[in-house]
């Protein structure tokens, strides 16, 4: 039975809806989860977690006039949130504006009581690459696996990085890292196939090759595939 006399609490009733929108957001229902988003920033416009998850759905669904507005209110309310911080820096990379963005993930980083920072490390690991800037990548990249080895994203990136630069022995230990707890994909077989390649490994690139070829045969990682037996044999 509904107690009648219970107060209506705006910020109370924000969050649930907040907490709601970002589930919806999570099974991919992004109508609903703009509709309680929309509800939870009308109950309390003050919330920074409802401008921070209608920033990320606004990303997911190309509005991308509308992403940075809600970040920049969300820190405005919450200037110690690293992961706003770390997220608003993603954004911000995807948009070409590599500065802005490294300074955001610096401050997410400075923040002691991140609990995640590994994330903020790979993600300025990306945005490095992004802007063809190898070696910071990489000192990225080794601080998000010294907090936590088993990121898959910095493995391989980490694999691949020392794979462009020749150092094969290297990228086969991150390489074996990395498959260890990922599922292979189209882009990590050919990775592997060139790695084995390099190092003269027969067994491994014939496995490789032999999955990529029969899980993905339409991917253009086949086809590159294809395309160096021709020249290599």
């Amino acid at each position: 039975m509904l107690n009648e006399n219970a107060k209506y609490d705006p910020k109370s009733a924000a969050e649930s809806n907040t907490e709601l929108g970002i589930n919806y957001m999570r099974q991919g229902r992004y109508a609903v989860a703009l509709d309680k988003l929309n509800k939870a920033l009308e109950q309390d416009s003050k919330n920074p977690m409802a401008h921070t998850a209608m920033a990320l759905l606004n990303e997911h669904l190309g509005k991308k006039t509308e992403v940075e507005p809600h970040y920049k209110k969300a820190l405005s309310l919450e200037p110690d949130n690293s992961a706003t911080h770390n997220n608003y820096a993603a954004f911000l990379c995807s948009q070409g504006r590599m500065a802005e963005a490294e300074t955001h993930f610096q401050t997410a980083l400075a923040n002691p009581l991140y609990k995640t920072p590994e994330l903020a490390y790979t993600n300025a690991g990306l945005c490095a690459v992004r802007f063809n800037k190898r070696n910071k990548a990489m000192d990225y990249f080794r601080k998000a696996l010294q907090h936590n080895p088993n990121i898959a994203r910095a493995l391989y990136q980490m694999a691949e990085l020392y794979e462009e630069q020749g150092a094969f022995t290297e990228a086969q230990a991150y390489y074996r890292r990395y498959i260890a707890i990922a599922s292979q994909t189209p882009q990590s077989l050919w990775l592997g196939v060139r790695i084995a390649r390099a190092l003269n490994d027969k067994d491994a690139e014939a496995s490789y090759a032999l999955q990529l070829k029969s899980r993905y045969p339409e991917a253009n990682e086949t086809y590159q595939l294809k395309q160096s037996e021709q020249i290599y044999y």
